[in-house]
């Protein structure tokens, strides 16, 4: 008599598992969140699925945006979150794991994980893909950081290579009788024997401003150019019919790959790991087309804008020429 009750509550066990299994698995379909919303969305009763959180939607966007910059670490961004109210259940701001594990979240493209793998959502999504793979750079430099530190500002340095033999510059410095310090720029020589010798800053800095002289141009012929470019961008673009149906090939592509990578895995004929992985990789290659089609429409003119940018180079070039510094010449070069 027990072993038919045991044997019922195993049976009672297995079908409730099969049951939530089946549940988890219709709502991938579907596309719906599975477990409690993640920062910057609320969870929806009604739908059964999330959506982005008004206030908290914003503050994500903010901090990816300052992250991108480069110019900011997990304990600042903690601190940017802090200052706005997200901290802890204790009141203290948030971990670096815990930051670190935001910036990586592909849910903010729309995506759904579940035992490591992630499907496509159908709740909106809070970041571009532009935006989220240019966070993921910024953390992959992060992974192997500059351990070298420059004592001296030395404003051209990794700027120019060697005319002779084509090795990079590199710069020291030397301290007069007075303790004035002064730069001097040399070439590296490891692509050989090169003849060249030490050059000051001050010397380059001369060449650097007959440069700047040289690509100079009146600011009447600026202006002409300015306005032939007005009358370009004005102009109606011819139709880029064979340029959209290219990007919808190429979306149409990414998906066969999916299902073909589906199929292989399912086959066994692929390691789970390696599975996914090439999805992962698939599925943001796909956020950004879909993106890229969504924003089609934007992108006519985009033709003009470095044409736009070199003009407007030759505005720069002389202001710069009045100027001394070296920073702004390097950047402008």
């Amino acid at each position: 008599m027990l072993q038919v009750a045991f044997g019922q509550s195993k049976y009672f066990s297995d079908n409730l598992k099969q049951n939530v299994e089946r549940g988890i698995r219709q709502k991938l379909r579907r596309g719906e969140w599975l477990t409690k919303a993640p920062f910057g969305y609320v969870n929806n009763v009604k739908t059964r699925n999330i959506e982005p959180d008004k206030l908290k939607s914003r503050l994500v966007v903010r901090a990816f945006k300052e992250f991108a910059t480069g110019k900011h670490c997990y304990e600042s961004i903690s601190q940017f979150l802090a200052e706005h109210g997200v901290v802890t259940r204790n009141g203290t701001p948030l971990s670096k794991c815990a930051v670190s594990a935001m910036l990586c979240n592909r849910a903010y493209l729309g995506f759904v994980k579940h035992h490591g793998e992630w499907y496509d959502g159908t709740f909106a999504p809070i970041l571009s893909p532009t935006l989220f793979e240019a966070v993921q750079k910024v953390l992959k430099t992060r992974q192997k950081p500059r351990k070298s530190k420059i004592a001296h500002p030395f404003h051209f340095l990794g700027f120019a290579r060697c005319g002779e033999c084509g090795s990079m510059f590199t710069a020291q410095y030397s301290t007069n009788r007075f303790g004035a310090k002064y730069s001097y720029y040399r070439c590296t020589k490891k692509f050989g024997v090169c003849g060249q010798l030490y050059l000051q800053e001050h010397a380059l800095a001369t060449q650097l401003k007959t440069l700047l002289q040289s690509v100079s141009l009146p600011r009447e012929e600026i202006l002409k150019m300015e306005s032939k470019i007005n009358e370009w961008e004005n102009k109606n673009i011819s139709s880029r019919g064979s340029d959209v149906q290219n990007l919808k090939d190429k979306i149409r592509g990414n998906q066969e790959k999916l299902d073909k990578l589906v199929s292989i895995y399912l086959d066994g004929d692929i390691e789970r790991k390696i599975y996914l992985e090439r999805k992962d990789l698939l599925m943001r290659e796909k956020a950004s087309l879909l993106e890229s089609e969504r924003g089609f429409g934007q992108q006519r003119k985009n033709w003009v804008e470095p044409l736009r940018s070199f003009v407007l180079s030759l505005k720069e070039c002389a202001d710069l020429e009045k100027s001394e510094n070296y920073l702004e010449w390097k950047t402008f070069f």
